[in-house]
């Protein structure tokens, strides 16, 4: 890695990096033009055209580089940089000599082809060792810092060094430069298991042994002042010709302080001020927006501020490391600085997406807002978004160079003991899950549960909330709402009708069967009660009445117009009670102080009669009536009573 380093420019007389090929002359503070405009036009131009001799390049820019010996390896990254360097010289010039801001396309291509060369001597080092991230901008560097090592220190001959005849003969494994600590090793394992490379620990002890060379003359100057020109001038290749004032500052503003240059750490500062300024520009503006009334556009509206938090850490690294072009120490900070907060960003937005997501299906008419499926519909996206962000947590740590198993291990570790801590919250998050799937109460159903009842008004992650019968708000947790035997009326299909009515013991046997008989009529009769199971039954000698049970069940769901089919029933049997010319019985100690008129005779006669004339014809209905009775009888009565203006809007609804 690069460190502080001092330029041996300006005031000690050596020229300045790319001097001997700039239209500039002095190197003190500024810089000026010795050729006329359409004599920079010409060099220019010639310069072009013998760019493809000066440069040498490569017949096939897709040969790869090649390492099969620690002769090849050298060769090759030597050669590469060297290429690239007389590439770059002539595209230089000619940039700066042609008019306009921006690079032409003979300029363009020039670079890429310095990018091509460059791109093969990195191909030499092992940078397993450097964070993904920042491999391609860390790789240059390293690269360029390495010949400058090389340069001012005396190499051997090609033939003391090994080449792919040497490695075939015999195993060699590394291979040192004589008096120097750097090492060219064969890779043992992985995608490139055989190559002679630059070995890690060397690439990363580069910027060491260049602390201890930089004093030192170069040995050889095909790239002299390549590397200082690359840490000092804005830009990556090539400084963009906007920019090239920044030449002119005075010899401290160029000067490597801990590092980039003083106008360089000025240009980062600038950047990270617009990064944050951005973010908070456009929260402030946020406030003065009117919120959403809906749910789906308040959660999609939350998508924008890490929206533009991202879109400036992309900004802060665009112009910090390809523009402004900070290296070495200060660059590996910034990158990984940015990095990792673009992927909790990347994670924070995720999350976002997923409460929109769910938000916006809930929204459906089809789902409510309150029920127990939008708790679920919100449970399942948070939980799918909290896989994606950790994902995208893990993403960026391997791509920072963070390594994975052991925060893995460490995330095992700190799962274990939240789960240790939030056991009542995992427990009613697994009731929820349980009421979810058996579903036995939704929103809005009337319940009983324990010794309570009401109607459930909603089903959260945590708790179930019911209104009570007296209007009282109870809250009980999943967990035990789930363990409770629940009892839900509103799934009920039919409503049970269930009663016993007490007769006086006065009441006759044929008085008896006259009721029981007019009363199963009745059911029978009524459009709204079921026939199946229907019953009315003399149950038995009570201690005051003799007992009749009336059973069946009530075609509705509603419990209000159940109150109503039950009400008519007992009113009717009220009348077949009176017809018969009995009476309810009732627990009290009566003194008469009159003589008791006793019960009608005259109806007492005629229920007789009319139970004599059912034994006469066959037709007692006892045990029950016949089948063809029952669909003689059936639907008979007039439901709702005449009089009522239900039957009267019944009437009007009836086709003629």
């Amino acid at each position: 890695m690069a460190r502080s380093i001092k330029t041996r420019g300006d005031g000690d007389g050596q020229s300045h990096p790319f001097t001997n090929i700039l239209p500039w002359r002095g190197t003190t503070r500024r810089y000026r033009p010795i050729f006329s405009k359409p004599a920079r036009f010409l060099i220019a131009a010639f310069l072009l055209i013998a760019a493809p001799a000066l440069a040498a390049p490569e017949d096939n820019p897709l040969r790869p580089a090649d390492t099969t010996s620690p002769q090849s390896t050298l060769k090759t990254f030597v050669d590469s940089i060297t290429e690239a360097f007389n590439i770059l010289q002539s595209a230089q010039f000619a940039h700066m000599t042609e008019p306009g801001l921006f690079t032409s396309d003979a300029v363009e291509k020039q670079v890429t082809q310095a990018e091509d060369a460059l791109a093969r001597a990195v191909r030499t080092l092992d940078l397993s060792d450097v964070p993904p991230t920042t491999v391609q901008d860390i790789g240059l560097e390293k690269a360029l810092l390495l010949k400058e090592v090389l340069d001012r220190i005396k190499l051997p001959d090609a033939a003391a060094i090994p080449d792919k005849a040497t490695v075939s003969a015999g195993p060699i494994e590394r291979w040192r430069i004589p008096n120097t600590e750097i090492v060219i090793a064969k890779i043992a394992d992985g995608t490139r298991r055989g190559e002679f490379l630059f070995s890690a620990d060397t690439v990363a002890r580069v910027g060491a042994f260049y602390e201890k060379v930089q004093t030192l003359p170069y040995q050889t100057k095909t790239t002299e002042g390549f590397y200082q020109f690359y840490i000092t001038t804005p830009g990556k290749l090539l400084p963009p010709k906007w920019l090239h004032w920044l030449w002119n500052l005075p010899e401290w503003a160029r000067t490597p302080f801990h590092g980039p240059t003083p106008w360089q750490w000025i240009g980062l500062a600038l950047a990270v001020v617009i990064g944050i300024f951005l973010p908070c520009a456009f929260q402030s503006l946020c406030h003065r927006w009117p919120v959403p009334d809906s749910l789906p556009k308040r959660a999609w509206r939350r998508l924008l501020l890490p929206s533009v938090i991202m879109l400036s850490l992309l900004s802060v690294r665009y112009l910090s490391i390809d523009v402004v072009n900070v290296t070495g120490h200060v660059a590996d900070t910034v990158v990984f600085t940015l990095v990792a907060l673009f992927y909790l960003t990347f994670a924070w937005l995720s999350v976002v997406v997923g409460i929109g997501i769910a938000e916006t299906i809930i929204s459906s008419p089809r789902i409510d807002a309150n029920g127990i499926d939008a708790n679920m519909l919100r449970v399942l996206f948070r939980v799918l978004s909290a896989v994606v962000a950790v994902t995208l947590v893990f993403i960026g740590a391997e791509r920072l160079g963070i390594p994975i198993i052991p925060l893995l291990a460490g995330l095992g570790v700190g799962g274990l003991a939240l789960a240790l801590a939030a056991q009542p919250t995992i427990e009613n998050l697994i009731g929820g899950i349980m009421l979810y799937s058996d579903r036995p109460v939704r929103v809005g159903d009337l319940c009983e549960f324990g010794s309570l009842r009401g109607r459930v008004e909603n089903i959260g992650l945590r708790s179930t909330r019911i209104r009570s019968i007296d209007r009282k708000l109870i809250t009980v947790p999943n967990a035990e709402f789930a363990k409770m035997n629940l009892v839900n009326f509103s799934m009920r299909d039919r409503m049970m009708l269930r009663t016993t009515i007490g007769l006086r013991y006065e009441t006759t046997p044929e008085q008896l069967r006259y009721v029981l008989a007019k009363v199963r009529e009745l059911l029978i009769a009524h459009p709204r009660i079921l026939p199946v199971p229907l019953r009315v039954r003399f149950i038995g000698f009570g201690a005051y009445s003799l007992d009749i049970e009336i059973f069946a069940f009530a075609n509705t769901r509603l419990f209000p117009e159940f109150s109503a089919i039950r009400e008519d029933i007992l009113l009717r049997v009220i009348d077949t009670i009176k017809e018969a010319g009995t009476d309810f019985a009732f627990p009290s100690q009566t003194a008469y102080l009159s003589r008791d008129g006793g019960l009608d005779p005259d109806r007492s006669k005629a229920a007789e009669a009319e139970v004599e004339r059912w034994r006469e014809e066959d037709m007692l209905p006892f045990p029950d009536y016949s089948p063809e009775q029952k669909e003689n009888m059936a639907d008979r009565l007039d439901y709702p009573p005449d009089g009522s203006k239900a039957a009267k809007d019944a009437k009007h609804e009836k086709p003629d």
